[in-house]
Order: structure tokens, then sequence, then C-alpha cells
């Protein structure tokens, strides 16, 4: 959004009684908006809801995503084993037909996964072509759902992603 509006009227639902026609008041609404953050908290939003959704729906079953405690940092392998378990969910839900998750340049810090570079390659992910598109477009905002998943996820145990890319090699991502 170029110019968002800063104040403005939604419609709220009030209760009316079972079987009755749903009425709704109006309530003017006054935000500060800083539209250069809007990419930025739109892609943490979707990052944590996408995550919310795959912990509230395979949590407590073997496909579960290692638990990694808030804030913990912990060591490149179980943040390496998350991952992939996150790239297994993604498949097992259709968004892409296969992926892999790997080490591609190991840590400097002893005992934590600081500074330790991952590779992950979706094949023939959802996104493919509109993420295409929008690459070549340079836009601001991108589908890049399984980055911004990540994000989260790795926000969550205590660490920053930075330098994170997207390429695009014929059906991968």
């Amino acid at each position: 959004m170029m110019d968002p509006p800063i104040v403005f009227q939604e419609q709220q639902p009030v209760e009316v009684g079972e079987g009755e026609p749903q009425k709704f008041v109006p309530n003017v609404v006054r935000r500060t908006v800083d539209t250069k953050l809007l990419p930025i908290k739109h892609s943490e939003a979707v990052g944590n809801k996408i995550l919310n959704r795959l912990n509230d729906i395979f949590s407590g079953t073997e496909a579960a995503i290692p638990t990694m405690k808030p804030g913990s940092k912990p060591d490149s392998e179980l943040v390496l084993k998350a991952l992939k378990q996150l790239v297994v969910l993604f498949v097992i839900n259709g968004f892409a037909f296969d992926g892999n998750a790997v080490i591609s340049k190991a840590g400097t810090s002893l005992g934590s996964g600081g500074g330790t570079e991952f590779t992950v390659t979706l094949t023939s992910p959802a996104t493919l072509w509109s993420g295409q598109a929008l690459q070549l477009r340079r836009s601001k905002v991108t589908n890049d759902y399984f980055q911004k998943t990540a994000r989260a996820l790795l926000s969550r145990a205590g660490y920053d992603l930075s330098n994170a890319t997207i390429k695009y090699n014929e059906n991968q991502e």
C-alpha cells in the first residue's frame, strides 16, 4: 500500500437475537501509519500466522517441528532439524513438490547456531511463477511464505534472519 488510510470507518457487529438480521454500528478508526514498515509488519504477521497454524495442527505428532525454547539460541543442528521439518510440512501441505534444507556454511560461535548459513531449496513451490514475477518487478511485498515462516521460527528461538535471498532456478526456489 503506497498511501494507506489514516482515518477510516469500519462496521462492527452488534449482538442480536437468534434469527434476527445482523446489525452493524460504524466505528471511526484513527491510525498513525509508517508506510515503510508495512511490508515488514505484513511479513511478520504472515510468518507468525503460518507457524502458529502448523504448530496447532502438528504439535504432539511425529510431524511436529522440533521445539526450540523462546530466546534459547539453540545449536545449528537443532535449527537445521527444525528447518528440515518445516520444509516437510510445507511439502505435505501441498506448497511444494519436494524440498530440503542444509547447512551451507558453519557458524563461528561455539555451542550456538549464530553465524550459520542455511540453504533451503523448494522444488516446484506453489508461488514459483508469481514469486519470479514479483522479483522481476522489484516489489517490496513478496510471497515468500516459507521464508516468512522460517523467519518467525528463528525469531522465536532468539535469532535474526539476515542476508536472506530468494533465487529462482528453473522450477526451484
